[in-house]
């Protein structure tokens, strides 16, 4: 019996959005005092995270590679989204806190990404 690959691109891209939120949140734990730890502990996140997204690269065929290019597109593009909406929302509140957009605006891009592969998947 042939085992299904369980890994598809739309996780793979998932999977780097993950890393590139985990990147983005580094810099408020680089700037902050006393919070050593939690940099260390985002750090080894972000190393775990990367090393599983190319493992996962690695095992998936040449036509889900194929897709992986316009998912990461798609993602760029939810990234970019999830930091403008951020950036007006502080705008509307009365200041912006750079560190806070860059790492809210990645996560709120990340999600955004997350749920429309896992819906346009659930779809197909």
């Amino acid at each position: 019996m042939v085992k299904p690959n369980l890994m598809t691109p739309e996780r793979v891209s998932v999977m780097v959005g993950v890393a590139i939120a985990l990147l983005a949140t580094l810099p408020r734990y680089l700037h902050a005092a006393g919070q050593s730890d939690r940099l260390w502990l985002l750090t080894g996140a972000l190393v775990v995270v990367l090393v599983g997204a190319l493992l996962s690269w690695r095992v998936l065929e040449a036509p889900a590679r194929r897709r992986l290019p316009g998912l990461l597109t798609s993602l760029a593009l939810r990234l970019v989204l999830g930091l403008a909406l951020v950036a007006i929302w502080q705008w509307s509140q009365g200041g912006v806190d750079r560190l806070m957009v860059l790492s809210h605006g990645t996560a709120l891009g990340l999600l955004g990404h997350a749920l429309l592969v896992g819906w346009r998947r659930r779809g197909a």
